[in-house]
């Protein structure tokens, strides 16, 4: 196991950059999740410390050694593709084994690690079967057991379960949590899907135009975001950002259908986010504003409801079987102590938090 730091890390394809300057360190036995949307870097950045990409400048250490000029086979790492990558024509075991023949391993040592990894993965009964006669679950399997036998510094895994269907990659992300809990070491996973970045990660990356937007373990990003970018990145079904204005102490929302104490907040225009499980649908006269449903889906144990407050959409999540049909008139209430306020101009956090702002009025 190692550490693995980025030290000014810079990539250019001609004119254009792609990853600005970037520093990030990543502990000894730490699962980091690079996540971002497409085009972000998430998948040069894991590229450039796998060796498949040159630097245009910086560095990249593994442990204390400095790979940025090494060759892939020389850093000491695996990597797990979106792809399965694997060799057709030979079975589980010569898949698994490869690497280590090219190393000109033992025979011994060789059967000794495709059948750790194999029972640690699952793939015992399977070790003699090819490619093509197993699933799309054990065919990743397969690649990991594959990076799993050279027992690497470093594990890279660059989307491995986009490719399977949405129950099996609930059933892989367990997977993956329990192999890294059982070798404890250093992993780097990319991914767009945010879910498994919030599920399998100690700490998440949250990177934009190739920079760190923010770092953090993934409930911190959830509860605390920095950014309008993150606060609607993390978190499914994206929070609900709403445009305020803050004049004399007072913040008033939904066209000023609502005001609320805002002392300690400048004044001028915020933007106010509201996740959607904070916003609950309730009987009667309650609740702070009247809105208007356009849109309700059942899904299960929980119900995703689309409403409209003038012409101010807002959307709500949670438990409640939802009675009410499109176009029905109903109250709204939120969690006072649940809003994040963001500056409308740099859309970043704006301090004191909002979690210090009480609701006054309604108008």
């Amino acid at each position: 196991m190692a550490t693995v730091s980025l030290q000014g890390v810079r990539k250019d394809f001609g004119s254009h950059t792609v990853i600005a300057d970037l520093d990030l360190e990543i502990c000894d036995g730490e699962f980091v999740a690079l996540v971002g949307p497409s085009g972000c870097g998430k998948s040069t950045l894991l590229r450039m410390i796998a060796g498949l990409e040159e630097l245009t400048s910086g560095a990249i250490l593994i442990g204390d050694e400095d790979v940025s000029e090494k060759l892939p086979k020389d850093r000491d790492i695996a990597m797990v593709f979106q792809s399965y990558a694997l060799y057709p024509h030979m079975s589980v075991r010569d898949n698994m084994s490869f690497a280590l023949k090219l190393r000109n391993q033992a025979p011994g040592q060789i059967d000794e690690a495709v059948n750790r990894a194999a029972e640690i993965l699952g793939l015992t009964e399977y070790l003699e079967r090819r490619p093509k006669d197993l699933s799309g679950g054990q065919r990743q399997r397969v690649a990991m057991g594959r990076a799993i036998v050279r027992s690497p510094k470093v594990f890279l895994f660059d989307e491995p379960l986009s490719n399977l269907d949405a129950k099996l990659r609930i059933t892989m992300r367990a997977e993956v949590i329990k192999l890294h809990q059982a070798l404890k070491t250093t992993s780097v996973y990319v991914t767009h899907d945010q879910v498994e970045a919030m599920t399998m990660a100690d700490r998440i990356v949250v990177m934009r135009a190739g920079q760190i937007e923010q770092s953090g373990r993934p409930l911190d990003l959830y509860d605390y975001p920095n950014s309008v970018f993150v606060a609607q990145f993390i978190g499914t079904p994206t929070m609900n950002i709403l445009e305020g204005e803050v004049r004399d102490g007072r913040l008033n929302l939904f066209d000023g259908a609502l005001a609320m104490d805002a002392q300690g907040l400048p004044d001028g225009d915020l933007l106010v986010g509201i996740r959607p499980e904070h916003v609950k649908i309730v009987a009667g006269d309650q609740g702070l504003v009247e809105g208007t449903i356009e849109l309700v889906e059942p899904m299960g144990n929980e119900t995703m409801t689309s409403c409209k407050i003038g012409q101010i959409p807002l959307q709500t999540c949670g438990t409640d079987r939802v009675a009410a049909r499109p176009g029905a008139s109903v109250r709204l209430d939120f969690d006072r102590e649940s809003l994040h306020v963001f500056d409308a101009r740099t859309e970043m956090r704006v301090q004191p938090a909002s979690r210090q702002i009480r609701v006054e009025a309604v108008s």
